[in-house]
């Protein structure tokens, strides 16, 4: 059903984390930028932390320009594979020259994060980037959208759309 997704089974051994029975990577042809790891994992709250997904990655400059900013984007999917909501934008305003690597995570705090708690499925993909020259490469929403619906086949083009669900 995702034999052209990247898929990762998550293994952690921290006690206060549960993995994601999977995390998927939507890569996409022409995007400067690669997502070459992807963990996204159900955090427990607690005192001094707030329960939800913390979705990690590593990328990679694969184009010929340095990467002044990027947008990476994050979808979780709880138990029964139904999209938690708002998605999460990590943004980085971080120079990153051709074929260097960086990595960085985000903690999105979904309703009933613990849903996503050893069933759930997380989503990467690069959403914007904007290059040494001053343009800007944008993500295929049209292809995104395809392959969240592998996922949950009733998505619409409405969750691109800023909004508190």
């Amino acid at each position: 059903m995702k034999n052209f997704l990247t898929c990762v089974a998550i293994a952690s051994t921290l006690t206060s984390m549960a993995s994601a029975q999977e995390a998927v990577v939507i890569q996409q042809t022409g995007s400067p930028l690669e997502i070459t790891s992807y963990s996204a994992q159900y955090v427990e709250g607690g005192r001094y932390s707030t329960e939800g997904v913390r979705h990690a990655v590593t990328l990679k400059n694969v184009g010929s320009q340095e990467v002044l900013a990027y947008t990476i984007s994050f979808r979780s999917f709880d138990v029964f594979n139904e999209d938690m909501g708002r998605g999460l934008g990590g943004i980085s305003i971080k120079t990153l020259a051709p074929g260097g690597t960086t990595d960085g995570s985000w903690n999105q705090k979904p309703y009933a994060a613990f849903s996503f708690e050893k069933y759930g499925t997380g989503v990467a993909y690069i959403s914007r980037v904007r290059l040494g020259d001053g343009t800007i490469w944008s993500a295929d929403q049209k292809f995104v959208l395809s392959r969240l619906q592998e996922i949950q086949d009733d998505l619409t083009a409405d969750i691109f759309e800023n909004k508190e669900e």
